[in-house]
C-alpha cells in the first residue's frame, strides 16, 4: 500500500486523464477524506504519511479508535452468529429471523454504530 500510494502520488499527471474518477486520486483528496472515515488505514498508508510528514496525533488516535471498533465487531459478529447457531437461526443476510436477531444483539451490545465524521476533532 505504501508502494501504490507513492506511485498514485508520483504518477497522477499520467493518469488523471484516462477516467472521470481520477479527478479524485489525489493526495489532496485523500488528506481531506481522512478526517471523515470511519474505517482504519492500511499501515502502509500510515507509514507512508508518517515519511511525508503529514500524520498528526489527531489522526493516530482516530484510527486507534477504528481499528479498535473493527476489532469488537468482530468479535461481537462471531459470538453473534454462534449464539444464532445455538437457537437454530439460519445466517444469513436475506433471512429476517437473523436480520432482527442481529438487531437486537446489537442494541443490547451497546456497540456503537459506524458513522462518517465531521472531522477528527468529532470524536464522542
Amino acid at each position: 500500500v505504501y508502494a501504490m500510494c507513492k506511485w498514485f502520488e508520483d504518477n497522477y499527471d499520467k493518469f488523471r486523464d484516462k477516467h472521470l474518477w481520477n479527478e479524485y486520486m489525489t493526495f489532496d483528496s485523500l488528506m481531506e477524506e481522512i478526517p471523515h472515515t470511519f474505517f482504519p488505514l492500511h499501515d502502509g498508508l500510515v507509514e507512508y504519511l508518517k515519511d511525508k510528514g503529514v500524520w498528526t496525533d489527531l489522526m493516530a488516535k482516530r484510527n486507534k479508535r477504528n481499528i479498535d471498533l473493527v476489532d469488537r465487531y468482530i468479535e461481537f459478529s462471531r459470538e453473534t452468529y454462534d449464539l444464532a447457531d445455538e437457537k437454530r437461526i439460519w445466517v444469513h443476510s436475506r433471512n429476517p429471523k437473523y436480520l432482527e436477531f442481529w438487531e437486537n444483539q446489537l442494541e443490547k451490545s451497546g456497540l456503537p454504530r459506524f458513522r462518517m465524521f465531521l472531522g477528527l476533532e468529532d470524536d464522542d
